[in-house]
């Protein structure tokens, strides 16, 4: 059925999930809705299992915690993805960077509410992994970050060549 491209996991679709990724091939982006509580790793890997050809975006925004292991399996499946919403969420970046080099836009924003001792460190390595392993970034949303400082700015810039459009809001 190619008429459905985008879908919304919540808990109530959950028991529904293998029939709609049956179903629906053409998919072109997941998100998993905020207020899913369930096991992201189950989830990633679920859906790992299935025949997404179309899939290049992924959603895993506002989640407390960060799933490695989900987030290795969708990556040997989908590792073209092109899109990943991290918004509100603590998300290892040189993870990121292994599993999907092809990405093209990425949303860390507001990534550090969650408390952090060493700004420095954060900034240098968010720099750092976005640089060195995510070379074809366009769109960077790196918004509500308060331990940027205008050298890591300055780096990402540079080394980002394909660089587009970076959101910024406030640095240090």
């Amino acid at each position: 059925n190619p008429l459905l491209t985008h879908l919304t996991i919540s808990e109530g679709v959950l028991p529904h999930l293998p029939a709609l990724l049956r179903r629906f091939t053409n998919l072109t982006s997941i998100k998993i809705n905020r207020n899913f509580t369930g096991d992201i790793d189950a989830l990633l890997s679920l859906i790992a299992s299935f025949d997404l050809p179309s899939l290049h975006s992924l959603d895993i925004s506002n989640k407390r915690t960060f799933s490695s292991h989900g987030l290795r399996q969708f990556s040997q499946k989908f590792p073209t993805l092109k899109s990943l919403n991290c918004f509100r969420t603590r998300p290892d970046l040189v993870l990121i960077a292994e599993c999907f080099p092809n990405l093209e836009e990425i949303d860390v924003s507001y990534t550090s509410e969650y408390g952090d001792t060493d700004l420095h460190e954060k900034a240098l390595a968010l720099t750092s992994a976005l640089t060195s392993g995510l070379k074809k970034l366009r769109k960077v949303d790196l918004s509500g970050n308060h331990f940027l400082e205008c050298s890591s700015i300055f780096t990402l810039c540079q080394n980002c060549v394909s660089l587009e459009a970076l959101a910024v809001d406030q640095f240090s």
